[in-house]
């Protein structure tokens, strides 16, 4: 169902996308997860710097998502036209 308006010539760079986000969505709920559960030990001596390192991984899935936002905008647009021959 994603990929039913894609273009034939645009379906390998179309699929890779999509599994890309998914991968970084899996990683980026991966890190939230932890960085909740590190804060609930906000109490030990690391719990600064745990936090400190999750913020700076969280600001580079930021960067990641708007990079593949871009990306997702320079994929050619669909013809609307149809093709002769």
């Amino acid at each position: 169902m994603t990929f039913v308006k894609v273009p034939h010539e645009s379906a390998g760079s179309a699929s890779c996308l999509c599994n890309t986000l998914t991968r970084l969505g899996i990683a980026l709920g991966a890190a939230l997860t932890a960085l909740v559960s590190f804060s609930a030990t906000s109490g030990s001596p690391y719990g600064a710097v745990i936090r400190t390192v999750f913020t700076d991984v969280l600001r580079w899935f930021g960067g990641a998502f708007a990079g593949m936002w871009a990306v997702m905008f320079r994929l050619p647009e669909q013809e609307t036209g149809e093709r002769p021959g």
